[in-house]
């Protein structure tokens, strides 16, 4: 027996699910890879607008649908889904973002005229006969009936997301969104060396014999999918808590990212040498680049807070323990920096 097998029905008992859904997507659902694009990542944030649609909550089911315009065979088709973990504001308009857990993968897609999808009561929708036509919503999020998700899948084996893709899961994201195992290598063991944004002079070293990291549940991140943007935060976070000892201010680094979650522009609390307040975002990749990372609508928006700091690591080497940490302030990221719009979300007039 596969242990990677998952039930529909004990996910739906597991999370209590009282919502059933069909979320249309444009990623390639029959790809050997994870795929992301324009914010969403297949198994891992779903991204939409409330003025649209409203209807999602966390505990909520759904199913992927793969639309008709990016499917290859012009035809859509089901392939996946997960559950709705929890729903973040991503900006000061109605932009969400999806949470997803508990991805799961159809052993093989269900393309619309499979005979099981036509033979369907439907009752939470219209269907005319013979034809899908002006049947799915057009904003691409569609609420359905317990009874109607169960019939999509049928007898499909569905497999756990995250397994199936053990060795090629997220194999073609950017560094910040790369999977890699945070425990792997103790933190204490990383060394890093922090440079001036304006002069690029080395300004401190990280304690190479730092203690065990404190703060962090480590047991409950080992739970979750790691990222090198997640190590990047931890790495920062103990070294924010052996800078505050050694300057003698007694506050509390707090990982916000983790204790409360993502969307609030910010990643780290720490404090200056002053004791006053710092709000952190961490960039981090494994190449050498100090520039070409994406902010967020609501880090742009934090940006402009004369407390807010850009902590971008780079050159992180998990072999050798070592990283770079160029620290941007307020001023600096107004000066150094231009925004490059990469994407626009069209509305009507």
């Amino acid at each position: 027996m596969n242990n990677n097998i998952i039930k529909i029905t004990d996910l739906i008992q597991k999370y209590n699910c009282q919502k059933f859904f069909v979320l249309d997507t444009n990623q390639d659902g029959l790809a050997e890879k994870i795929t992301y694009n324009d914010g969403d990542i297949t198994y891992n944030r779903y991204c939409y607008g409330t003025n649209r649609y409203n209807k999602l909550e966390p505990n909520s089911i759904f199913l992927y649908r793969q639309t008709k315009r990016s499917s290859r065979n012009r035809k859509f088709y089901f392939f996946g889904g997960g559950i709705i973990k929890r729903i973040d504001s991503i900006g000061n308009g109605d932009s969400v973002e999806a949470r997803i857990t508990d991805g799961f993968k159809l052993s093989e897609p269900i393309f619309e005229d499979d005979e099981r999808l036509n033979n369907i009561v439907w009752t939470s929708k219209n269907k005319k006969a013979n034809t899908w036509d002006h049947f799915w919503n057009q904003y691409g999020m569609n609420e359905i009936t317990k009874e109607e998700f169960l019939s999509i899948i049928g007898n499909t084996e569905c497999f756990d997301a995250e397994s199936f893709y053990k060795e090629k899961f997220l194999s073609e994201f950017t560094e910040e969104d790369k999977t890699i195992n945070v425990l792997k290598k103790d933190i204490k063991d990383f060394t890093g060396t922090y440079v001036d944004a304006s002069s690029s002079r080395i300004v401190r070293k990280s304690n190479v014999s730092k203690s065990s990291p404190r703060h962090i549940n480590f047991e409950e991140l080992n739970k979750k999918k790691k990222t090198v943007g997640t190590f990047g935060e931890l790495l920062i976070v103990n070294d924010e808590i052996e800078k505050l000892n050694i300057i003698g201010i007694d506050k509390e680094v707090e990982h916000v990212a983790i204790t409360q979650g993502d969307g609030l522009g910010y990643d780290i609390v720490s404090y200056d040498e002053k004791g006053e307040k710092m709000y952190i975002e961490v960039k981090t990749t494994s190449t050498d680049r100090i520039d070409n990372f994406y902010l967020s609508p609501k880090e742009i928006e934090m940006a402009n807070n004369e407390n807010y700091r850009i902590y971008r690591v780079y050159n992180l080497d998990m072999k050798t323990g070592e990283y770079d940490v160029m620290i941007f302030d307020n001023y600096d990221i107004q000066k150094l920096f231009k925004y490059v719009p990469v994407s626009y979300r069209v509305e009507f007039k």
